[in-house]
Formats: C-alpha cells, structure tokens, sequence
C-alpha cells in the first residue's frame, strides 16, 4: 500500500502529440487526394435520357481506343445559322474527349471574343466562313461541316418559315471523319451492275451508302460486261439483288476474283433465277434453298381481327450468331429482314474439300416460321412437314478461304458474306430495322480486315415531338396553373366554370410549386416576427 502523501506530477508529451495530430491531417488530406484521384480516373457515367442522346455507339468507343495519336477538334461556328446544333455538337464533343481518355482534346473558337486566334484558325486551316468541326490527327486534317451533322426539314420555306431541324447526325459524321483520319487509304469498293441490281445512286440505297462513305469507303458500280478482268483496287464486290443471271464470261470473272482471295457480298434476291450464280455457290458449300421463309397471321381490317381469313408474313425475324466474328457484337439482338427471304444451306463436306470456313451468321429460330417449298399461293400456305422446311433456318453465312483455326493469326485469306434476302438493303427497310446496318457495316470491315473497326454504329437522333390532345393540355394547364385551388375538392369544378376559364382554356392562378414556395415564404415570415 503506498502511503506516500506527495503529489504525482503528470509531464504532456507536447511534442509527441504535436507529431500525432500532424501526422493525423497529413493520412486525411493524403486520403482525401486519394479518394479524389481515383475519381477522377475512375469513375461510371449514366445516361438517363429517353433517346440515349449522351450515349456514345460502340463503334465510336472502338475508334477511340484504337486512336494511336492524339486528337484535336476545334469547333468554329461563325454563321448564325448553326446555332441549333452547337449545343448539340458542344456536348457531342465533350463525350468524345471523356471516352478517349485524354486522347481527344476539344477548343470551341469563339469568333466574338477572340477574333484574332478565330482568323488564325480560318488561315492555317483554310476555312470559309461557315460552320464546321476541325479535326486535327498528327498532320491530316478532316473539316466536318455543320451541314454533314445535321438533317433538316425545308417544307416550310414556301410561307417564310425557317427549316426545322429533324435529325442530328453529329456522331455519325464525326466518327466517319476519325476513321478517314485514322485509315491510311480509303478502301475501293465495287457494286456489280447490269444484272437489274439495286442502283448505287438510287433513294433504295441512300441510306447505306450513307453509312458506308462513313467508313473511308468509296463505291463505284462496275459492269463486268465492258471490263476484262476485275480492277486491281477492288478491294470487295458487292451484289446486291440481283435479278437476272450472269454469264458464263463474268461468272468466270467472279470465281478468278475469289479465288485470289477476293472479298465478297451477295445480297440474293430470292425471287430470281439465278442458275450460274446458284451453281457457283453451291461449289462453294452454300445452297440457295428454293423456299421463301414465312408464317400466316390472322388479317386485321380497321382494328378488327378477321377470323375466316389469314395473311402470309414473309418479314422474318432472326437471330445473329455469336461465335461468327462478323455478329458476335450483335448478340441478344433480333433484326427483322423484311420483303421475303430464301433460306441457305451450308453443305460442310464441300466446303471442306475447298479449304472453306463456312459459319451461319443469322438464323431464323421462331417456330411460327418454317421455309415454304411450295411458291403458287403463299396466301393459303400451311406447314408441311414432308416438304417444307422446320426452324432453324440459317439465312445468311459467312465463308473464310486460306484462315488459320487460330483467330489471333491474321493471315490474308479469301472471304465472302452471303444473305437471302436483298430488301432489307434499302432505305425504307433499313429505317424499320436499323440494326441491319450494323450488319452490313461489320460485314464490310470484316472483308476489308478491319476488325477494329467492328461495332455498333453510330445512329441518327431523331427529334422527339410531344403530341399532346386538347384535354390533356387542358389537365396540364390545370395542374400547372390551377395546381393547388384545381386540387381542393369543388374547387376545381367552380374553376372550369368560369367564363375566363372557358375562353382561356385554363386557370390563370398561382400553380402548385410557386404556391407551395410562397406558403413556405409566408410561414418564414411569421416565425421570424415572433
């Protein structure tokens, strides 16, 4: 027991807890940069939006990744005219520059505030005076203009009223330019003619060539009848729906091609009688089948569903396969090939003799569906199966010549992408199933050997209209106008009876959010006068 009366002195360690609270901040403030680091490199963006406006296509994310040097895009936007789509194009950018990771780098030249750095601009990259996005690459340069960005509508110019924007097609141009930038040459691509094909400069195609032109493609139609041999810069052919057969000559022409490892890309019409050209890729492994795939609905006349009668549907839904590598990005997704289609039939013996990869690349799955033998009178069709054709159907293939079993090798080889169906090729089929065009699209990179290049491509944002009916703006007046007296029970019904009311078509009062912020303001008011 310690009887010791003398007080105990306690020393404070100032100096070690000195040390401990500095050393305290230092780990909070190193936390703290830390934390604001890793979110600003790291870090998950959504997009909420009913049209997806601020969500980048996969293509363009693809482009982006690949970029090997850095970008600069300057936005000069001198004339007025453009002033509905800057914003667009501003906030366009801005997803660029943060999906590249700091590989894409934006300046907006304002040509009011700084018209000096504005005039320098225009002459070191000779601009005129309109409004367009520069993008800058190393030493190449691409000028996207306003006018390539923007869709408008000029139905209204005969009254004086000014054109109307009904589609922005900003991604589309500017991620066709960054793959202009970043592909060395632009690919040749010939579309066959002379066979009743599909005209190149047609409205029928207008939008896929579109589409293509945005991928460093060039096309021109080549008649095989007035050459001798296939030009040397082709780098892919194309047929699309063709409706008479090809002679013995130009069949010849065809197979040389291929067989010097040539790209091709047959859209089939299957109404035509195309014996050669059946012949041909049935050598290959691939048979057209003579069948249209089809399913009977019931006829629907002015909303009512007749019993007793029944229509043949010949748009075909179908599915992308994911192990092919030309629709392995398409998985999950249903594309309607529209105008009647002819199923294929891939023959892997003979292919095997030839040395040929032979892969479906969309079949048809539904059960509804089967591929109809018997053409007289497709109305009155039903399933038979001793002669039809049971689900599934494979309607379009690919064939590779000369690959290795190994996709990581990249060797030079022969490939050919064939579909039965030719109408969903054009522009009236392609604005109901745009998902063809990504298709079409990947079908070319993937001949071409531009695998990177392979995704969703960028699409046209359409302008969305609210339609609303009389009543519901009425309601909507109320709401806003009326909002708290329209809510209070035979409150409302007095207010519709008003003859202000009836001639305005609403109630011009305080609505529900300024009146609620003024009661809010009111009670404020009183507490602090007590």
């Amino acid at each position: 027991m310690d009887n010791d009366p003398t007080p105990k002195t306690f020393h404070i360690k100032r100096l070690q807890i000195g040390v401990n609270v500095l050393l305290q901040i230092v780990l909070v403030a190193a936390l703290v940069v830390m934390v604001n680091v890793l979110a600003f490199n790291h870090y998950k963006r959504w997009d909420f939006t009913r049209s997806q406006k601020y969500q980048l296509a996969d293509k363009t994310r693809a482009v982006l990744k690949n970029l090997q040097k850095p970008v600069k895009a300057f936005v000069f936007f001198p004339a007025p005219t453009g002033a509905d789509i800057f914003g667009d194009v501003d906030t366009l950018l801005k997803e660029y520059q943060h999906a590249s990771k700091r590989k894409f780098e934006v300046e907006t030249v304002d040509v009011f505030r700084d018209l000096a750095h504005a005039k320098d601009v225009a002459n070191k990259y000779k601009l005129a005076p309109e409004n367009v996005v520069v993008l800058v690459y190393g030493d190449r340069t691409k000028v996207v203009s306003a006018n390539d960005m923007a869709d408008y509508d000029f139905s209204g110019a005969m009254m004086g009223q000014p054109p109307r924007l009904r589609a922005f097609k900003g991604e589309q141009a500017i991620t066709g330019g960054l793959v202009e930038l970043t592909q060395e040459a632009q690919q040749k691509v010939y579309v066959l003619q002379g066979h009743g094909e599909f005209d190149l400069s047609s409205e029928e195609l207008k939008v896929i060539s579109d589409f293509i032109s945005h991928e460093n493609i060039q096309l021109g139609a080549l008649n095989l009848m007035n050459v001798e041999r296939v030009p040397d810069d082709a780098k892919a052919l194309l047929v699309l729906g063709s409706k008479y057969d090809f002679t013995e000559r130009e069949l010849k022409m065809l197979g040389g091609y291929w067989e010097k490892k040539g790209r091709l890309f047959l859209a089939l019409d299957p109404a035509a009688k195309l014996q050669h050209l059946s012949e041909w890729l049935r050598d290959q492994g691939i048979t057209r089948d003579a069948d249209r795939v089809m399913s009977v609905g019931k006829l629907v006349v002015e909303g009512k569903m007749l019993e007793n009668f029944s229509r043949a549907i010949l748009d075909v839904p179908a599915q992308f396969s994911t192990s092919n590598p030309v629709t392995k990005k398409l998985e999950g997704v249903t594309a309607a090939f529209l105008g009647g289609t002819q199923s294929l039939t891939i023959n892997p013996e003979v292919a095997s003799a030839h040395g040929l990869r032979l892969m479906p690349a969309a079949e048809v799955t539904d059960k509804r569906y089967w591929g109809e033998a018997d053409l007289a009178d497709l109305e009155h069709a039903a399933f038979n199966p001793n002669r039809d054709r049971a689900t599934p159907l494979t309607i379009a293939v690919t064939a590779e010549k000369g690959a290795t079993a190994d996709p990581r090798i990249k060797v030079d080889s022969g490939r050919m992408v064939v579909v039965g169906n030719s109408v969903f090729l054009t522009s009236a089929a392609l604005q109901q199933a745009d998902v063809n065009i990504d298709f079409v699209i990947n079908s070319l990179n993937w001949l071409l050997a531009r695998e990177e290049l392979m995704g969703i491509a960028p699409k046209v944002k359409q302008q969305f209209a609210l339609n609303l009916s009389d009543d519901q703006m009425r309601k909507i007046a109320l709401l806003t106008w009326g909002g708290f007296f329209g809510n209070v029970p035979g409150v409302g019904a007095a207010l519709n009876a008003m003859p202000v009311v009836k001639f305005l078509g609403f109630v011009p009062l305080p609505g529900l959010i300024p009146f609620s912020a003024a009661l809010v303001g009111i009670f404020v008011w009183l507490r602090r006068r007590r």
